[in-house]
């Protein structure tokens, strides 16, 4: 699976996200936690205007319309693979665009989601890329960021390369530090599943660059997928309500405030 693991921007890497979207427990748990995330700092905001930086195939953007009455959705996406999977969804505001140049006006939008992206970008265009987002934001708006987090035991972490890195907590914190961001929430996710993937692991080469999209959207099903639907669920309630941030995980997310008062008032 892993040898044949397809790669972004390409029609086989959007072709097999999207049965992993729609099917791998995974994908659900992470897009539960940023819906979690997302109503806690839109509420009281009438018609919020929301955008998702690197959209895919756009189920998260057409599920934020279910969880956020009122929003005004917008998304973009390098792939026009991606975006024409979108528009199946029945998606409109949709854009062909780079992050480190976004088409939009200064203010525009109360909250940006980015899922998976810094990860596949150089330290240059994620820094652009930050700038870009706050640049976007409303004074006080949110941005919500899901990436890679370093990941290997000791002797096999994995290594970056020029179309792929992982991410520390306070190499991110440092970053949105550095652009006007307050960090109001960061964890490390995916406990479990990240260590014994690790374990797993031990004894292949040490992993380098981006390794392609390995999951197997079969892997929801049957009671494995019930256990890894019942584990999510059970570590969402933990990160969500209690201190407790193991070093541990493959997924790093984070909930950053733009300097300012946000106007709740909507268009």
């Amino acid at each position: 699976m892993s040898e044949a693991a397809p790669k972004i921007l390409t029609p086989e890497y959007y072709e097999r996200l999207k049965a992993v979207e729609q099917r791998h427990p995974w994908t659900q748990a992470m897009r539960r936690l940023s819906f979690d995330l997302l109503e806690r700092c839109c509420a009281g905001i009438r018609n919020p205007r929301l955008l998702d930086a690197g959209c895919g195939t756009g189920l998260f953007l057409s599920q934020c319309g279910e969880k956020l009455a009122g929003a005004v959705l917008t998304g973009f996406d390098l792939s026009l693979h991606g975006l024409q999977a979108a528009r199946t969804l029945g998606l409109q505001r949709l854009a062909a665009a780079s992050s480190g140049e976004l088409p939009f006006a200064d203010g525009e939008f109360h909250a940006v989601v980015c899922h998976d992206v810094l990860q596949h970008l150089t330290v240059d265009e994620s820094q652009r890329t930050l700038l870009e987002f706050a640049r976007v934001l409303r004074p006080g708006g949110r941005l919500v960021v899901r990436t890679a987090a370093r990941r290997g035991l000791p002797g096999k972490r994995h290594q970056d390369a020029n179309d792929y890195r992982q991410w520390e907590p306070a190499t991110l914190s440092a970053a949105l530090d550095h652009d006007g961001f307050e960090i109001e929430f960061m964890a490390r996710v995916n406990w479990l599943p990240s260590l014994l993937a690790d374990l797993k692991a031990w004894a292949r080469p040490k992993p380098q660059g981006d390794v392609g999209l390995n999951l197997n959207p079969n892997d929801g099903a049957g009671w494995k997928g019930g256990v890894l639907t019942k584990y999510w669920s059970l570590e969402r309630q933990l990160v969500l309500g209690t201190a407790l941030r193991p070093g541990l995980g493959h997924t790093l997310i984070c909930l950053a405030k733009k300097g300012g008062a946000l106007d709740a008032a909507g268009e």
